[in-house]
């Protein structure tokens, strides 16, 4: 897997326990395979926490990899990550096959992939054991929610919940640098998890390169739509904040089809196939009209090179007037939360363990789905433009929740990561999990509330372009009671 591992560990789960008779015909596929399903939120969550599924055989979990930061397709594979692929596996008594990472080489190179193999071996011990009774695998069943595994001072093993809350922030003086959290648990000291991520050239910058400008509105043609559902790509005279041309992306959907499932995709081919190597992000001037669709703005690659793969970018449009979008990061897990075209070769697996290939780009599509029914809808769009990524970075980043601030006196480049858990255990490391230095902060420590929290980040960043971070907060409940 290269993205989004705990769902798509739901997925998979889902997908080897259901029947195919009890899938809904809009998702139906010409053949009910696992690999081959274009499965959504609704059946993941009805499936994959059952006990037993249509197979007699004991589960399997797949054939899995770690990875480390490689942006924009591969995410890393953090502790948590591994403990949700244990906690399933415990859940639903289920093996899995390692394909590689674990040599002594690889463990000693990248440390990242040692503290996930430490964390998994432990984890396939106490299955083994069949340590931990029903109730306790009933509750590691649930899809979407997470434990993690801790050892008491008597030697016993028992679980406790957490959430990991993760935040996208696309520049330190963007509105997205607050944000609100919902903590489920009592109240307790923040824990943390930040990310500079990559950042990208600006808009105007004379390295991007224009997908489309739109001067010929022919070359996108209705690719796929579903059942009830129309759209038409119409040139407009309304000029983007900077002045480029534009173009009026409406569509509606009578209702034939589920809301989830309301997709049109209006599609650009390149022939030949484009080099978008060294351009490998998207900048693009998105008017909306606040309807709440979502607008997928994909890259493909030929079938026969990228078996699937899908450079989806999702912009939800409940907003009105003009914004600037700078995508970078592919869709994984969202991507699930929508039906899809069959004969799109859309299938949900495809958008999880395949990659694009940036130097064969062949196709630019625009998607919309989440279509109300009945309602017309329209967004206009400026040119799409394929932007170059650039390392960036933050310093001293700070968080604020409620009026307590906790500062991090360090500087983060992209591609590192600072972990959080007390004044007394806050690491910073490296792409590969190296440890680089132990950070002591300054302030105190927020707390957490039960309920809802005001969350705000800032720090120093570059100029020149948009300081761009991931932050996790982690919340954890009480230990569970039964073993």
């Amino acid at each position: 897997m290269n993205r989004g591992y705990k769902r798509f560990i739901d997925i998979h789960l889902a997908s080897i326990k259901a029947p195919s008779f009890f899938l809904p015909k809009e998702i139906k596929s010409n053949e009910w395979e696992h690999g081959i399903w274009r499965g959504y939120s609704p059946l993941i969550d009805k499936f994959a926490g059952i006990e037993k599924g249509q197979t007699l055989l004991p589960l399997h979990l797949g054939w899995w990899s770690y990875q480390t930061w490689d942006p924009p397709q591969l995410e890393p594979t953090f502790p948590d990550d591994v403990e949700y692929l244990g906690c399933k596996m415990i859940a639903n008594n289920a093996g899995f096959s390692q394909t590689g990472g674990v040599d002594r080489k690889t463990l000693k190179d990248i440390p990242l992939f040692k503290k996930d193999a430490v964390i998994i071996r432990q984890y396939e011990e106490l299955r083994k054991k069949d340590y931990f009774g029903e109730e306790v695998k009933k509750l590691l069943r649930q899809p979407g929610k997470e434990y993690t595994l801790f050892q008491e001072e008597n030697g016993d093993w028992i679980f406790k919940p957490i959430v990991y809350d993760k935040h996208k922030i696309s520049g330190l003086k963007h509105p997205t640098a607050r944000w609100a959290v919902n903590n489920q648990f009592e109240n307790q000291p923040v824990k943390l998890r930040i990310e500079p991520l990559m950042s990208v050239k600006p808009y105007d910058d004379p390295s991007n390169i224009t997908l489309t400008d739109y001067n010929n509105t022919t070359d996108f043609v209705v690719e796929s739509n579903a059942a009830g559902v129309s759209g038409k790509l119409v040139a407009t005279e309304e000029k983007t904040q900077n002045g480029e041309q534009s173009i009026l992306f409406s569509s509606k959907s009578t209702g034939e089809s589920l809301q989830e499932g309301s997709f049109i995709n209006m599609e650009k081919t390149f022939s030949p196939l484009i080099d978008l190597n060294k351009n490998q992000a998207l900048g693009v001037w998105v008017k909306g009209d606040e309807s709440g669709q979502i607008l997928n703005i994909s890259l493909r690659s030929p079938m026969h090179i990228s078996h699937g793969a899908h450079g989806g970018h999702f912009i939800k449009i409940d907003f009105i007037g003009w914004k600037y979008f700078e995508l970078v990061e592919i869709e994984s897990s969202k991507s699930s939360d929508y039906i899809w075209p069959d004969d799109s070769h859309f299938y949900v697996y495809d958008s999880y363990r395949h990659t694009v290939k940036f130097d064969k780009i062949e196709k630019l599509q625009l998607w919309y789905n989440n279509l109300l029914s009945g309602k017309e809808i329209s967004i206009v769009l400026g040119p799409v433009k394929a932007l170059s990524m650039v390392p960036g970075y933050i310093e001293n980043p700070s968080v604020t929740i409620g009026e307590e601030t906790i500062v991090f006196p360090v500087k983060m480049k992209s591609g590192m990561y600072l972990e959080f858990f007390s004044k007394d255990n806050c690491k910073l490391y490296g792409s590969k999990g190296e440890l680089l230095a132990e950070v002591k902060p300054d302030g105190a420590i927020p707390k957490l509330i039960k309920g809802k929290n005001e969350i705000s980040l800032s720090g120093k960043g570059s100029k020149e372009v948009n300081t761009r971070v991931q932050v996790t907060v982690i919340s954890e409940g009480d230990p569970l009671d039964i073993k």
